[in-house]
């Protein structure tokens, strides 16, 4: 029987311990007798059921933290005041009712985290001097802060939900040294222009909240480095600049406020089979005569139209009218200029039938691309021939809320036109971008690009034009990246060879690639696209073709790498187009018996679509490119990945079921990055899909594989509730939970027990070589899932790292031994790594010296010691060559310097005693991605320049950003091709 809270408190006195720990205790009273423990400093009752504090607890003269996180109080007593040593205190999660007006007088509080439901806090705050970090939890929408409050002269760091309204009281944005700003809850929130008040701002977190639009003000704080939203509900331009990075948001913002004037524009997009009248649409738009038996359109064609706006007088307008071509090979490349706040016209020829024009096809695939945010107008032509019969009522309930309706025109007379247009207009009127302000600077760089009649320019033409407008460097970036966002021009800046041209017409360079899908000698190579043939696609004899320079051939090539179309094969001047693979499957020889491992596993999922998504197949093959066995067809495609000796299999089992296997001694690395690739295409491509991930049957009754599936989802819902089996309805078969989800570590397994059961087996490996009888096969094991464990920490800051390298370690400057209770007195090195995945080594760079607080070392610690344990199975995976062959004796002394880093790193974990500094908001207040957080933020301070050790970043194909050396870009960014 364990021992009673007495029984402990009593055997604290007896010992004159300075902590006690009441974790978990299932008891409700903390007795009077915690008032003898005149030598405690630290009390820890998190998730305990204990409801109050008793008077007794003023008698503590040198209690220094409480930690109740996630605990039951309800109550605290007005005695609590008398704790004048008393500097952390955490009651979040806990149901408080309200804040007695003597907590204030606890002057020495630093860290204070409230939770309850009460709605006001009690005058006298500001007589917390000392305090640094103040968490109200989301539950406490508070009416109004005390008058005092924005007097707080050493308030840091403040988390707190927002207002019923969505405002945040007006004292937050006058504290004078707020560097930390995070508001909890969901909800709508606006900032104000007042957030411009706060000159020592760093960051902003805003979490779930709802935000549509930015004080253009947030530009005008001079620290500030880091916003964290949710950017879907931004108005545009927001969401894309958001998604290219503050530096852009803040540029756009500033210039904003500097000269904005308001801008009525919109994109429509006209799409439809190929000879239903679009480009005659157009045509009739701009009131020019019909044309009778009109060229059909290859590419894009765009103009623009002007409407007045139906509620705002002396406004016009402009509709940025982009007409696309039908055929079937433009339908892959094309789904790359759908953007969101875009109008969809789906126009068909009524003589020809409902499938005839593939109505709910285009439907679906604007759903697809967009999602429920999509508008289509359905515009049925020739309307003076044929009445449209077309299923409206089926199509708006299918299609609902994307599809508005239909209307009928005749391109040649003009009849319905108007009532097209009024459409047109009405439904312009309503998108949150119109009258959007633009820098008038931007809005005539941006005209005079349009107004230039050359498909393309250098990048040092569009900087005379910025420099012509008085538009800045940093602004001339953001501008042009923009444009690139809403499909004005084509512009790829992080791309070696791509950065110095930018296409301003789009439709130029689409032509370009639909010559290239449409050759008939690449196709019958099975997608092979020899170089040499290049000249022959882009400067054909055909008068009816465009004709391109030879200099812009390698730029082409290499922008269809970028649009996942192809990738250059290995040691050849030719390149594989994936659309135009073979159909027929090849035969497939699995590695029944590895070369290096008697032992071979399988996992394997089905991805259920919810419709059929063309192009997918194709874009695996090109993305997972690293991995090509040279077997792929139009269905599926066969991978390798040969540091782990593993194999697998994407596969289209249908037009809506998409299947990955893989085999291998321990497959689940490579199965995850597979996986993550998969959703993050259907995630990224197609926001409109919706999917489910099932989890085969691995039995065999009678040899025959059993057809069976189980929901990843359901098998979660067992999992979480205590279930340690399920039944197969095919089979019939009980399998155990942990079987079936050996291929998902990271949802069903805490990184806590992952790295626990990591150390067991690098404490047996490490054992069997030191005898020399270790195999080959355990250490791929363990690099494999050393792998997946740096893959999971990626996905874990996959917020974090789009500005900033996450693969780090510390070391101690020579001088006197570390004394690890003057940790924060020491001078140390932070090292960069590159991340490029199997292959991760520290740069050349010399390192960033620092030294750092108690509260840093605090913040970090957690992300310092998750990290120094998967970084300490890197020297293990260096085993596999010296099992093979001799070790690197450079290679070895790394290792060396690398444990002794990892040492240093995890000795953070003694920096405090056991139970005084745990996790929580204000104890502690620390997790893995929050203490990633305090490295990204020394990081900033130490290279205010961004270089990073000459490190870059770049998209991995699991749609991760990774950070990596000169040498591992080129991987991921060849340059342009020797043609």
């Amino acid at each position: 029987m364990p021992p009673s809270v007495l029984d402990l408190v009593r055997e604290a006195g007896r010992l004159d311990r300075t902590i006690l720990s009441l974790v978990g205790t299932t008891e409700t009273e903390l007795p009077s007798e915690i008032g003898q423990l005149r030598t405690l400093k630290f009390l820890d009752l998190r998730d305990s059921r204990i409801r109050s504090l008793p008077p007794e607890i003023g008698r503590l003269s040198h209690l220094e933290g409480i930690n109740a996180n996630g605990g039951s109080i309800s109550q605290i007593p007005q005695e609590i005041g008398r704790l004048k040593r008393l500097r952390q205190l955490d009651l979040h999660g806990c149901p408080l009712s309200e804040i007695p007006e003597r907590l204030w007088d606890c002057t020495s509080l630093e860290r204070l985290a409230l939770g309850g439901r009460y709605r006001q806090l009690p005058p006298g705050i500001q007589k917390l001097k000392n305090l640094k970090r103040l968490d109200i939890e989301a539950n406490c929408r508070l009416d109004w802060l005390p008058r005092g409050f924005s007097a707080l002269p050493m308030l840091e760091t403040l988390a707190m939900p927002p207002s019923i309204d969505g405002t945040l009281p007006a004292q937050v944005f006058h504290l004078p040294r707020l560097s930390r700003l995070t508001v909890v809850g969901g909800g709508y929130i606006r900032l104000p222009a007042d957030i411009g008040h706060l000159a020592t701002l760093r960051e902003i977190d805003l979490g779930s909240a709802v935000v549509t639009d930015l004080p253009t003000e947030l530009a005008d704080l001079p620290h500030l480095d880091t916003v964290r939203l949710q950017p879907g509900h931004l108005a545009e331009p927001l969401g894309d600049l958001y998604s290219r990075g503050l530096p852009a948001l803040l540029a756009y913002l500033r210039d904003e406020g500097r000269d904005g004037v308001p801008l009525y524009e919109i994109k429509v997009l006209l799409v439809g089979e190929g000879e239903v009248g679009k480009s005659s649409l157009v045509t009739a738009f701009h009131r020019r005569p019909f044309i009778v038996g009109r060229p059909t359109t290859h590419g894009i064609e765009l103009s623009n139209l002007e409407l007045p706006h139906p509620t705002e007088s002396d406004v016009a307008m402009t509709f940025r009218i982009w007409d696309f071509g039908g055929q079937e090979v433009y339908r892959i490349t094309h789904q790359f200029f759908f953007s969101r706040r875009s109008l969809y016209l789906l126009v068909w020829k009524p003589r020809q039938g409902q499938d005839e024009n593939s109505i709910e096809f285009w439907l679906k695939l604007i759903r697809l691309r967009i999602g429920r945010d999509a508008r289509v107008m359905i515009v049925a032509t020739h309307g003076d021939e044929r009445q449209p019969e077309i299923d409206i009522p089926y199509l708006r309930a299918k299609f609902a809320p994307s599809l508005i309706g239909q209307w009928v025109v005749d391109n040649a007379s003009g009849a319905g036109l108007a009532d097209i247009e009024g459409e047109l207009a009405h439904q312009a009127s309503r998108y949150p971008q119109m009258g959007r302000r633009l820098s008038k600077r931007w809005v005539a760089v941006r005209d005079e690009l349009a107004s230039l009649s050359q498909p393309q320019i250098p990048y040092s033409r569009y900087r005379e034009i910025c420099e012509q407008h008085s538009v800045d460097v940093e602004a001339e970036r953001t501008l042009i990246e923009l444009l690139h966002d809403l499909g004005n021009v084509v512009y790829f800046s992080e791309i070696d060879g791509l950065r110095d041209i930018i296409v301003l017409q789009p439709e130029w360079l689409t032509r370009a690639i639909g010559y290239v899908l449409e050759d008939h000698h690449t196709r019958a190579a099975g997608g092979v696209l020899d170089h040499a043939r290049l000249r022959e696609i882009w400067q054909s004899s055909d008068p009816s073709r465009e004709q391109y320079p030879a200099e812009h051939h390698p730029y082409f090539l290499r922008l269809m790498e970028k649009f996942d179309v192809s990738y250059r094969l290995p040691d050849s001047d030719k390149s594989l187009v994936a659309q135009l693979v073979p159909y027929e499957r090849p035969t497939l020889r699995w590695q029944s018996n590895p070369l290096r491992s008697n032992k071979v596993n399988e996992v394997s999922l089905i991805c259920e679509l919810s419709d059929e998504v063309p192009g997918l197949v194709a874009w695996l093959t090109v993305r997972n490119y690293r991995f090509s066995t040279g077997l792929h067809w139009r269905r599926g495609v066969f991978l390798r990945h040969d540091t782990y000796n593993l194999e697998a299999l994407i596969e289209l089992v249908d037009d809506k079921r998409l299947s990955l296997t893989v085999k291998g001694p321990s497959p689940v690395y490579f199965f995850s990055i597979l996986r993550d690739a998969i959703e993050d295409l259907l995630r990224t491509r197609w926001p409109g899909l919706q999917y489910r991930l099932l989890v085969p049957c691995p039995n065999s009754p009678k040899g025959v594989p059993c057809s069976g599936t189980f929901p990843l989802s359901a098998l979660d819902g067992l999992f979480q509730n205590g279930r340690d089996a399920v039944t197969c309805h095919t089979c019939l078969r009980d399998m155990a939970l942990t079987l079936l989800l050996t291929g998902f570590p990271g949802e069903y397994e805490s990184a806590s027990s992952a790295l626990a059961r990591q150390d067991r087996r690098v404490e047996e490996i490490v054992r069997d070589i030191s005898g020399m009888a270790a195999t080959v096969n355990q250490i791929e094991a363990i690099a494999s899932d050393t792998a997946l464990m740096l893959h999971s920490i990626r996905r874990m800051l996959s917020s974090e790292v789009v500005d900033c390298p996450a693969l780090i370690s510390i070391s101690q400057l020579s001088g006197p031994r570390l004394n690890p209770a003057q940790w924060f007195r020491h001078r140390f090195v932070l090292s960069l790594w590159c991340e490029y995945p199997e292959h991760q080594h520290r740069c050349t760079h010399p390192g960033y010296r620092f030294n750092q607080s108690r509260e840093w070392f605090l913040r970090a610690e957690p992300y310092l010691v998750r990290l120094s344990k998967v970084l300490r199975l890197i020297p293990l995976t260096g085993a596999v060559a010296g099992l093979l062959g001799a070790l690197d004796p450079m290679r070895t002394a790394e290792m060396t310097r690398l444990k002794a880093e990892i040492d240093l790193m995890g000795a953070a974990a003694n920096l405090f005693p056991t139970g005084a500094a745990q996790s929580g908001p204000a104890v502690g207040m620390s997790d893995e991605v929050s203490g990633f957080r305090a490295i990204r933020e020394l990081l900033f301070d130490l290279d205010p320049a961004r270089d990073f050790a000459g490190l870059r970043r770049v998209v991995s194909e699991s749609g991760d950003y990774l950070w990596v050396c000169s040498d591992h870009y080129s991987i991921y960014d060849p340059g342009l091709p020797k043609l």
